[in-house]
């Protein structure tokens, strides 16, 4: 008996010695790729320092080009938005995961039914993009805790990266950062007129419209100026209508400017300027950076 002891607690030594070793190896890896969410999330948390940071899923990923926008409103811009469904609970973990390093002047937030809504796919599982940063946050750690991930990522060092490891090598060794324009990352194809319109005919989830409104409280405690934004689309349901509908309720019951432009025309009109019915593409993201600056300017500067 105390030799089997004794092999298996040489066993679970040898074991965790090597999970801590090999994730420091992967860790280097993932803090080299230039794919695109370990890049944009390590730019995120370890280096951006700029005036204004622009948060959101894919329709801030790639609507939004900061050198356009930076030019015109005179201040530093990067854009944090990443593809994926990132709702909530992944713009709000990796918010404080950015406040524990410094602390911009401005949010512009581009809101999204996800954010509120008991979407499919959109759970507390978007955060596990995050997971190689578990013991960097209080506030992030809690999530995890209520996602049920955070024991499994604190006792294997190695699992927070799991499954991206070809992702990290590939990214290392032969992709080319494509996000070079302050985290914009551009795309190249054209809508579809026939594309089938998103419908968000879902319940409201509580749990993320209390970590909604922490955000908003966050941002205001701080003295950051929190703007919501929303994008034209190319296709426009009704009860998409009808949450836009409500984020503008939000906006104006917290005192929030929402610059709305989901049914901007012409830009909603136009395939040339869309990759797909929520998207713009390289030529539309850059017509309309240059079309919202202006107004974008004017907010933010009558805040100062």
């Amino acid at each position: 008996m105390k030799k089997f002891i004794i092999v298996l607690l040489s066993a679970l030594a040898i074991a965790f010695v090597a999970d801590r070793v090999l994730a420091l190896g992967v860790d280097a890896l993932y803090k080299s790729s230039n794919a695109t969410d370990p890049y944009k999330v390590n730019r995120v948390v370890r280096d951006v320092k700029t005036d204004v940071v622009f948060m959101g899923s894919s329709r801030c990923h790639h609507n939004y080009v900061p050198s356009i926008i930076a030019d015109s409103i005179g201040l530093s811009v990067y854009n944090a938005g990443l593809w994926g469904m990132q709702n909530i609970y992944f713009q709000y973990s990796l918010f404080q995961l950015l406040l524990d390093r410094y602390q911009p002047k401005a949010i512009v937030y581009e809101v999204h039914p996800i954010d509120i809504l008991s979407t499919p796919y959109s759970g507390l599982e978007r955060l596990n993009t995050l997971s190689p940063f578990i013991g960097q946050n209080a506030d992030v750690d809690s999530l995890f805790r209520q996602a049920d991930t955070y024991c499994y990522y604190k006792l294997s060092h190695l699992y927070r990266y799991n499954g991206g490891l070809m992702d990290y090598i590939a990214g290392t060794l032969f992709v080319n950062n494509s996000q070079a324009d302050g985290g914009y990352k551009p795309l190249d194809m054209h809508v579809k007129a026939d594309e089938m319109t998103d419908e968000f005919d879902f319940p409201d989830d509580a749990g993320k419209m209390k970590l909604f409104n922490q955000f908003i409280d966050t941002c205001q405690s701080r003295g950051i100026q929190l703007v919501f934004i929303s994008s034209p689309m190319y296709h426009r349901s009704q009860s998409t209508l009808r949450q836009f509908a409500r984020f503008d309720s939000i906006a104006k019951a917290r005192d929030i400017v929402f610059l709305d432009f989901t049914e901007r025309k012409p830009l909603c009109d136009s395939t040339a300027l869309f990759a797909d019915r929520g998207h713009f593409n390289d030529d539309g993201a850059r017509y309309y950076s240059r079309l919202i600056a202006p107004e974008l300017r004017s907010v933010i500067k009558a805040a100062k």
